[in-house]
């Protein structure tokens, strides 16, 4: 028995041994498990800044450029996210390798990343808050078509939510207040920087994230209320200026080192800077015309016109006939007086080139076409060549285009028609003013009205006065000879006297 019970105690010591050492072997598990991530996380920063290191010395300007392309290529394809990655690693590798954000190479990095924050703005409909408008919208309507137990539910459970957080807010102050010890300070409590009585305005950049009770508060919020996003339009907006207008002035400066240059290719340099530099301004003045700033929009096609009417042709350019259209919408938006004319000015002269364009491509003069007939402001519906029989690619685009412009052609004449009507119209209004004015004001050359004595002041007396005084007795009496007086007169006791003045000859009233 004595041999049993050793035998089992050895057993249950080894039993406790083994446990013993299990439980000893996951402790050192988990200590080193928390060393290895510790010695990996210091060991993946270590490697990404040994990548960055390798990068920027591998960086050469053939790898440049072949990222510039594929940035172009993204955003020209509406892939404007992974487009601005691509210039979020590629400015600055740039700007390392060149050693100078006005180095000559730079420019046209300023400009196609410019150019691509002004395309991501023009391509997004929603940019300021349309898009959050329409989503407000779409649940104030769902929640009319909800039923009235399901609505009532939903508000007493938002009460509930609003009551536990203004509950949890009150309590957080109150630790904050005793943790001060009555100092007065600004501290900000769940991420509320301002706090009035209606009013509250949160930071959301602070607020924890990994909270199970923020992100159920955030999948609740009430209708009304929207959280703003990432990329502030305004900002892209100021920074795209930014960018186009560093890029005009690095093509600007060298220009003028080309003038001063004595390379047989200088004057095929100057014009190729020129051809970017008119790029670039119609980007700022599509920009300034997009927060609609017309009037330096309109300066800024102006400058473009001028420098490209210098280096290309004016009877076939393209480049020109788009110019003159972009000015002539300009100029309508402006709205200034006698805008119409020169809005129609400007759209013939596009119309024109494209004209030729046409014309050019089967070898005849414009003149000489049946079909064709130059533009002028009294005949605008002319038959030109969208039904002739060039159908390649570019003649069927400028075909489409011309179509565009005279439709644009004749909306113009009709706004220029109804403005005409409308100046004639308050003309006619203003000298019927006038008319009225003149017939309820007195003339100027009136003469004053005079005071003419006692003649002008003298009033008719009146009957009752002469009869009262007849029967108050009164000792003045006016007598009044017979053939002067042709009036019988009467006497106190009623009867009438003849008109020979004999009381005798009496005369029955009648």
């Amino acid at each position: 028995m004595s041999s049993d019970n050793s035998e089992q105690e050895k057993q249950m010591q080894e039993e406790i041994t083994k446990e013993q050492k299990i439980l000893d072997k996951e402790e050192n598990g988990d200590q080193n498990n928390l060393n290895d991530e510790g010695s990996r996380n210091q060991e993946e920063a270590e490697e990404i800044t040994k990548i960055l290191k390798e990068s920027s010395s591998k960086v050469s300007e053939k790898y440049l450029e072949s990222r510039l392309t594929e940035a172009v290529e993204c955003y020209k394809n509406k892939n404007f996210d992974q487009a601005e990655n691509i210039f979020s690693d590629l400015m600055i590798y740039a700007v390392k390798f060149y050693k100078s954000e006005t180095h000559v190479k730079m420019s046209k990095y300023f400009f196609f990343y410019g150019d691509m924050l002004l395309s991501k703005l023009e391509n997004n409909p929603d940019v300021f808050g349309d898009k959050a408008q329409k989503k407000l919208d779409n649940q104030t309507t769902e929640e009319v078509e909800k039923n009235p137990n399901q609505m009532a539910s939903e508000e007493a459970s938002e009460q509930k939510m609003v009551a536990q957080k203004e509950q949890k807010e009150e309590d957080e102050e109150e630790n904050e207040e005793s943790q001060s010890q009555g100092e007065e300070e600004i501290v900000q409590l769940d991420t509320v920087i301002f706090k009035d009585e209606n009013v509250e305005i949160r930071d959301e950049t602070n607020a924890p994230q990994n909270n199970e009770e923020n992100q159920t508060e955030e999948n609740n919020l009430p209708i009304g209320k929207v959280t703003m996003e990432k990329s502030d339009p305004i900002d892209d907006l100021q920074l795209a200026w930014e960018n186009l207008e560093l890029s005009r002035k690095i093509y600007n400066q060298e220009l003028l080192q080309l003038q001063d240059s004595q390379d047989e290719d200088r004057k095929e340099k100057q014009i190729q800077v020129k051809k970017q530099i008119v790029e670039v301004t119609l980007r700022i003045a599509d920009l300034e015309q997009w927060r609609d700033n017309f009037s330096d929009a309109l300066k800024e096609y102006t400058m473009a016109l001028q420098l490209s009417k210098e280096i290309e042709d004016r009877e076939y350019s393209r480049t020109l006939s788009s110019i003159f259209f972009q000015l002539g919408n300009a100029v309508l938006y402006e709205n200034k007086e006698y805008c119409e004319e020169e809005g129609l000015k400007n759209f013939i002269d596009s119309a024109q080139i494209l004209e030729n364009c046409l014309s050019k491509k089967i070898a005849i003069p414009p003149q000489e076409l049946p079909s064709f007939k130059i533009l002028k402001k009294d005949d605008i519906k002319v038959d030109h060549l969208k039904h002739s029989f060039l159908d390649d690619d570019e003649s069927k685009e400028i075909k489409d285009t011309l179509k565009v412009l005279y439709e644009k052609i004749e909306d113009t004449l009709i706004q220029r028609d109804e403005r005409d009507k409308y100046k004639a119209y308050q003309e006619l209004m203003k000298k019927q003013s006038q008319n009225q004015n003149q017939f309820a004001q007195p003339s100027q050359n009136s003469v004053p009205i005079k005071n003419l004595g006692t003649f002008g002041s003298l009033k008719r007396k009146e009957p009752s006065s002469e009869n009262s005084n007849s029967q108050n007795g009164s000792s003045t009496t006016m007598n009044i000879p017979p053939q002067e007086s042709g009036n019988s007169q009467q006497s106190s006791n009623g009867s009438h006297i003849s008109p020979d003045g004999n009381p005798d000859k009496m005369l029955k009233k009648d």
